[in-house]
């Protein structure tokens, strides 16, 4: 029985329960044996609710690194998905959002350009309209000013 989580709810409503594990186990339980391939982990914790990335992923899983068939347990999940669920609880989307914008930051001094971020900001994802792309930049960019500090801008974002 798969598991669905309506998009519609937030991220803290999102994320399962710890005890809801052995129900997503057996979704994606192949075997019959109560386990999960090793890479099956991220979708797993996705099912959950949580997001972690693919070097959280890495790092949460390198004892089993070696071992492509190795499957694991709720018991062995369970730390993992606790791990995962308070760094959720981090800046994990700031940290995100500023090292996608830092690859465009030239000088390397921790800002972008107006011209980059209104590139980046109408032609990746979802056009914005030209109102919302005035409403993210409103403040940041003064006349004689072409860029804008990455770390602010992130704040700014995050706080709409």
């Amino acid at each position: 029985m798969p598991v669905d989580i309506p998009s519609t709810r937030s991220v803290t409503e999102q994320v399962m329960p710890v005890e809801d594990l052995p129900e997503i186990f057996n979704s994606l339980d192949t075997i019959g044996d109560g386990k999960i391939f090793v890479d099956q982990l991220g979708t797993c914790l996705r099912v959950a609710g949580l997001t972690p990335t693919e070097a959280i992923l890495v790092k949460m899983t390198k004892q089993w690194a070696e071992n492509s068939e190795a499957r694991l347990s709720v018991q062995d999940v369970t730390p993992i998905y606790t791990n995962v669920k308070k760094e959720m609880g981090t800046d994990a989307a700031f940290e995100t959002i500023h090292a996608c914008l830092s690859h465009f930051d030239r000088e390397g001094n921790g800002t972008i350009t107006h011209a980059d971020l209104r590139y980046i900001l109408c032609s990746s994802g979802e056009r914005l309209s030209d109102r919302e792309l005035e409403q993210i930049i409103q403040g940041f960019f003064a006349a004689d000013e072409s860029n804008v500090s990455i770390t602010e801008l992130v704040k700014h974002i995050q706080s709409l």
